[in-house]
C-alpha cells in the first residue's frame, strides 16, 4: 500500500510559529493581503539544531487568486499582469488615470501636475504643445497668439535731465548721441559710452619740492597740468651767528647755554634753569636743615620724618642706627622705635636664645636642631648621649611609680629595624585584618619555615616550602559539632565534598548514552534511568500506532504504521500534524 505525506496544515489564517528545515506547512483560512491565509510556508535556514531560521511564503491559493484573468487586462483587487506586447489596456494611479495615450485626473476639477525633482526640466523633446488657453496668472504658460497680441503697440517713455519722448517698440529707434568729451557705440545689442581723451599727459604732479598745477574748464575737464618748485632751506638767526636748515634733510635743534637746559617734547621745546643756578651751600625748610651731607632738625628734641606717598617705601642703600650694641638682633619696640636686647643675639654664625621663650605659631628650622639630648635633623630624631636610650612617654606629667597611661599615636606606616621587638603588655590588639609574616621573602624557599610558634608548649604552625605545605606538629581538635559542620573543603562540607567527588568521579562515568544517572544532593540519593529515543539519542521508544496516540482504531483516528510479527516497521502515513 502507498504511503500517504501530510504536511503540516491549519483552517486559521496565520504562519505557523516555527518550522523545522525544509518543513512545508498550509493555512487554509480565507486569504487576504495582511494576513496569512491560504497560503504555503516553507521552512529556510537551519540554526544548527534542524530548525528553520525563518518561516517564509512560497505560494497558495491567496497568490494564485491574483493572476487568474487574461495578460494585459486591469482587474480589480488582482495583480497586473502585462500581454505579449509588454502593455496593460489601462493604468489608474490614485487620482490619474493613463489609457492609451490620454493622462486624466478622475477627482473633480483634479489638477494634473508635471513637478520634475530639484533642477530637473519638463522637455517635450521638441514637440509642440497645443490647445493651450490663454494666461490669467503671472506664471502662466503663454501662446505665440498672446505674445503677439501684448506687443502691438508697446510704447514706453523716455525721461532726460531735459525733455521726454515716446518709444513705439514696433517702428521707432534709440539713438545714443554723444556730446563734448563724450563718444558712443552700438554693438552687439550693447552700448558703450566713452570719454575722449582731454590730451592731457597722465601721470603723478606734485613732490617735496613741487606743487601741482591744474587747469579746469567749465565743464570741469582738465585743460593743463604742470608744477611750480618751492623753496626747501630756512634762515635761521641768533644774538650772534646766523644759520641755515634744509626742510627735507636737517633738523632744527634747541641748544641750552651755561644753567639752561632744553627738552624736546611733541611739539614742544622746554627750557628750564639747572638747579644749582643759585650755587647754595645749605639749605632749611621750615625745622629741617640740610648742610652739607647732614639733615637735622631745628626744634627741640624734634623728629625727623620720611613719609613716601602711598605704597611707596623708603629706600636706604646703607642704613647704620649709632645706638644699637653689636651682635644684638634688632626689634621693634612698643612704641615702633627700633631697639635691641641682650638676650637675643646673633654673631653671624649662632642665633642665641638666652632667657625663656614663648612661641607662639609654626617654628621653622632649616638643618640641625638640638633640644637637650634630642636631635632633629632632616627626617631623623636621634640622642646625643651615650646612654643610646629615647624614650616617647605620653603618661602625664607626675604619673604614679610603675604605672604607665596615656597613648602613643604613629599615623601612617611603622617600621622597625633592628635585632629584636620586645612587647611587653597584658593584650596586644590589632585592628588589621591580615597579618603578612616573612614579608621580605623572594620565593617560597625563603620563606620556608615561617608560622606561629608558642613558647612553653612547643607547638608550631610552621610553613614547608618543599611541600608548600602548612605543617602542625600537634593534632587539631573540632569541638564545633559533628563533622559535616566543623571542617569545611573550599566553602564545602568536608562530608558533602567527599560525596560530590564519589559521584563526579565514579558514578558518572558510567553515565551513558541511553541511560541517566541522577543525584539528589539534599536527599543524597542516586537515582538510574533510561532514557528515551531520539534522533540523536539511542533509548527506548514506546509506540502508540495513531496519529493521535490512541492504542486502538476508533473514530477519527488514522494508523501511522504496522509492525509485523519480526518487528518490521511499515510506515502507513507520515502526518506533519496541525498548527
Amino acid at each position: 500500500m502507498a504511503a500517504t505525506i501530510r504536511i503540516k496544515r491549519s483552517t486559521g489564517a496565520s504562519a505557523p510559529g516555527s518550522l523545522k528545515t525544509g518543513e512545508l506547512a498550509y493555512s487554509a483560512g480565507t486569504g487576504l493581503y495582511n494576513n496569512g491565509g491560504d497560503r504555503l510556508f516553507f521552512g529556510k535556514g537551519d540554526d544548527g539544531s534542524g530548525n528553520a531560521t525563518s518561516v517564509v511564503a512560497v505560494g497558495g491559493e491567496y497568490f494564485a487568486t491574483l493572476a487568474d484573468h487574461a495578460p494585459g487586462t486591469l482587474t480589480s483587487s488582482s495583480a497586473i499582469i502585462t500581454d505579449a506586447s509588454n502593455k496593460i489596456d489601462v493604468l489608474n494611479v490614485d487620482n490619474i488615470t493613463i489609457n492609451a495615450n490620454t493622462i486624466s485626473s478622475t477627482n473633480t476639477n483634479g489638477n494634473i501636475v508635471l513637478d520634475p525633482n530639484g533642477s530637473g526640466t519638463v522637455d517635450v523633446n521638441t514637440s509642440k504643445i497645443v490647445n493651450v488657453s490663454n494666461p490669467t496668472g503671472a506664471q502662466d504658460a503663454a501662446t505665440k497668439a498672446y505674445v503677439d497680441a501684448q506687443n502691438d503697440n508697446q510704447l514706453f517713455t523716455v525721461n532726460g535731465d531735459t525733455g521726454t519722448d515716446t518709444i513705439d517698440l514696433n517702428d521707432s529707434d534709440i539713438t545714443f548721441t554723444g556730446d563734448s568729451y563724450l563718444t558712443t557705440a552700438v554693438t552687439n545689442n550693447t552700448v558703450t559710452i566713452t570719454h575722449d581723451t582731454s590730451g592731457v599727459t597722465a601721470g603723478t604732479y606734485g613732490s617735496q619740492t613741487q606743487i601741482p598745477i591744474f587747469v579746469i574748464d567749465d565743464r570741469g575737464h582738465i585743460d593743463s597740468a604742470t608744477t611750480i618748485s618751492v623753496a626747501t632751506t630756512l634762515s635761521t638767526a641768533g644774538d650772534a651767528g646766523t644759520g641755515t636748515v634744509d626742510l627735507l634733510t636737517q633738523t632744527i635743534s634747541a641748544v641750552g647755554g651755561t644753567n639752561i637746559n632744553t627738552i624736546a617734547s611733541g611739539q614742544s621745546v622746554i627750557v628750564h634753569m639747572d638747579s644749582d643756578v643759585l650755587g647754595l651751600s645749605s639749605l632749611t625748610v621750615d625745622q629741617l636743615s640740610l648742610n652739607g651731607r647732614d639733615i637735622t632738625s631745628t626744634d627741640t628734641n624734634g623728629n625727623i620724618n620720611i613719609t613716601p606717598n602711598g605704597s611707596g617705601e623708603v629706600v636706604a642703600s646703607t642704613l647704620a642706627v649709632s645706638d644699637l650694641t653689636n651682635n644684638r638682633v634688632v626689634i621693634a619696640g612698643a612704641s615702633g622705635a627700633l631697639e635691641d636686647n641682650t638676650n637675643f643675639t646673633f654673631d653671624g654664625t649662632t642665633l642665641a636664645l638666652t632667657a625663656n621663650q614663648n612661641i607662639t605659631g609654626t617654628l621653622g628650622v632649616t638643618g640641625q636642631a638640638n633640644f637637650d639630648n634630642i636631635r632633629i635633623d632632616g627626617n631623623t630624631i636621634s640622642t646625643t648621649d651615650v646612654s643610646n636610650v629615647m624614650i616617647l612617654d605620653p603618661s602625664p606629667v607626675g604619673d604614679s611609680a610603675g604605672g604607665y597611661a596615656g597613648d602613643l599615636v604613629i599615623r601612617g606606616n611603622l617600621q622597625v629595624q633592628g635585632t629584636t621587638t620586645t612587647i611587653n603588655s597584658t593584650t596586644v590588639s590589632m585592628n588589621d585584618l591580615n597579618l603578612v609574616l616573612a614579608d621580605s621573602a623572594a620565593n617560597a624557599a625563603a620563606a620556608d619555615g615561617a608560622g606561629i610558634t608558642i613558647g612553653g608548649a612547643g607547638a608550631t604552625i610552621l610553613y614547608d616550602a618543599g611541600t608548600d605545605r602548612w605543617d602542625l606538629n600537634k593534632p587539631l581538635e573540632f569541638t564545633g559539632g559533628a563533622l559535616a559542620t566543623s571542617v569545611f573543603f573550599n566553602g564545602t562540607s568536608i562530608t558533602e565534598a567527599l560525596e560530590d567527588h564519589l559521584v563526579a568521579n565514579t558514578l558518572r562515568g558510567h553515565d551513558a548514552t541511553g541511560q541517566d544517572i541522577t543525584y539528589d544532593d539534599g536527599a543524597n540519593t542516586i537515582t538510574f534511568s533510561n532514557e528515551y529515543a531520539t534522533v540523536t539519542n539511542v533509548g527506548v521508544a514506546s509506540f502508540g500506532g495513531y496519529a493521535d496516540g490512541d492504542s486502538a482504531d476508533a473514530a477519527g483516528t488514522t494508523r501511522q504504521f504496522d509492525i509485523n510479527a519480526t518487528g518490521n516497521v511499515f510506515i502507513r502515513e507520515l502526518d506533519g500534524g496541525t498548527y
